[in-house]
């Protein structure tokens, strides 16, 4: 028996050349790397890998520090982020030479947009 003809994703037989099947072996292919994906223990960097094979914007505060403990005011935060994000946010019109450059121009927005909100 022929290995190669007898393999399966979820009862249909993926033999032969046919190029409906190709939708079929991707969809294996990226239910196999899901799965892996669920194996990881960082439970970020298994958010920002199921992002990336999904092609989905992600971004996530990974920390926040601060300078002087005195003044609040003087720390930063760490973000990560994946390409989708980046590219999403090239679409909505930022832009920069760098990913680095397009996410800071969005969070200075988001920062902005934040203290500019009156309290209802």
């Amino acid at each position: 028996m022929d290995i190669l003809a007898t393999k399966t994703f979820h009862g249909k037989r993926l033999d032969g050349n046919d190029p409906r099947q190709h939708k079929l072996r991707k969809n294996m292919f990226n239910w196999y790397k899901k799965w892996r994906a669920g194996k990881i223990q960082d439970i970020d960097l298994r958010e920002k890998t199921i992002a990336n094979i999904n092609n989905e914007p992600w971004v996530k505060v990974i920390s926040v520090q601060f300078v002087d403990p005195k003044k609040p005011n003087t720390g930063f935060m760490e973000l990560d982020w994946n390409k989708a994000f980046v590219y999403s946010l090239t679409e909505a019109g930022y832009s920069g030479r760098t990913d680095e450059d397009i996410v800071d121009m969005w969070f200075t927005d988001l920062c902005r947009g934040v203290t500019n909100e009156q309290p209802e």
